[in-house]
């Protein structure tokens, strides 16, 4: 179902011009009803003159699949021109036919959506004298059977990508005959727009589908992958505030600090024994006897380190 509104023709008289509206109303007709049925959509009376084109507001195409499936089509352009000039006479009645082809018109697409790109015959009746102008819009003289060129960028077949690196996929389509074909992409299943950066670790399946005006399809599939860094590095520990082998003789006490860090993991776990007891940083130790302090960290990978300080506190 194809609904219309505002149609409109270009008048030209003189060095003056202007729009005519014809029907201002809504207007709705299905393509399958009027087949091989003439169908008046208005009428205008005009000054008699020069005209150059007709023009309609088409505000939604609607309909339904052969399995009963509801559909709208996305329509490129919300305005339907056809561009020829036609002449009303004085005391003349002109009859503009307007010849949809339904089949040409409605494109489905590989991601089961639909387009509306109108192919139109118009028909000028002065008198009996029918002059047939064909106004195909998305269409050539010739038949055009070759499927747009599809173009990838930023990512290729199989490539893996080492994360922190990310990948930026872009794509275009030309064609032969259609200036501006119609190119729609999915990532793993959900829209994606050409230029939008991936930086997630995970398998991706990019798939690009391209529909030009004769209905020809072409589809490009490119896999790859965002992988983690194999990371072999374990973290590196800092110890303040005692040495190895250092004396400290009482009253004085010693207060040992430590932290860990790592080329990977912000955030690596740190845990210490202080004579095989759990000890806490910044803890101060002021009791005579022999130390040992272990310092152990792990990170996200499973790299583990560890430092072990002795020290002593002996009396005076």
């Amino acid at each position: 179902m194809i609904h219309l509104n505002n149609i409109e023709v270009h008048q030209v008289s003189g060095n003056e011009s202007g729009w005519i509206t014809v029907i201002g109303t809504p207007s709705s007709f299905d393509l399958l009803d009027v087949i091989g049925v003439a169908e008046v959509l208005g009428s205008a009376n005009v000054t008699a003159g020069s005209f150059t084109q007709i023009r309609m507001d088409v505000v939604e195409v609607t309909g339904e699949t052969t399995d009963n499936v509801s559909y709208t089509a996305e329509v490129p352009s919300e305005k339907l021109k056809i561009v020829r000039p036609f002449n009303v006479g004085a005391g003349m009645t002109t009859v503009l036919t307007l010849d949809f082809d339904g089949e040409k018109s409605l494109i489905r697409t590989g991601s089961n959506k639909f387009l509306f790109k109108p192919v139109v015959k118009l028909s000028i009746d002065y008198k009996g004298e029918i002059e047939r102008v064909e106004e195909r819009e998305r269409e050539r003289e010739a038949e055009d059977t070759t499927p747009p060129e599809i173009t990838v960028t930023g990512v290729t077949e199989g490539q893996v990508i080492v994360s922190p690196d990310t990948v930026t996929p872009e794509f275009s389509a030309s064609d032969d005959t259609d200036p501006s074909p119609t190119v729609e992409a999915t990532l793993n299943g959900d829209e994606f727009t050409s230029g939008t950066e991936v930086s997630e670790v995970g398998t991706y399946e990019l798939e690009v589908t391209a529909v030009d005006a004769s209905g020809n399809e072409a589809e490009v599939t490119v896999n790859f992958e965002i992988v983690e860094a194999d990371d072999t590095t374990p973290p590196e520990i800092t110890i303040t505030g005692v040495t190895e082998g250092q004396v400290i003789v009482s009253p004085d006490t010693v207060t040992p600090e430590f932290s860990a860090s790592d080329d990977t993991d912000p955030s690596p776990t740190v845990e210490a024994t202080l004579n095989g007891d759990e000890f806490t940083s910044g803890t101060e130790v002021s009791e005579v006897g022999t130390y040992e302090l272990e310092v152990t960290a792990v990170d996200a990978s499973g790299n583990e380190a560890e430092v072990t300080v002795n020290f002593e506190i002996v009396e005076e």
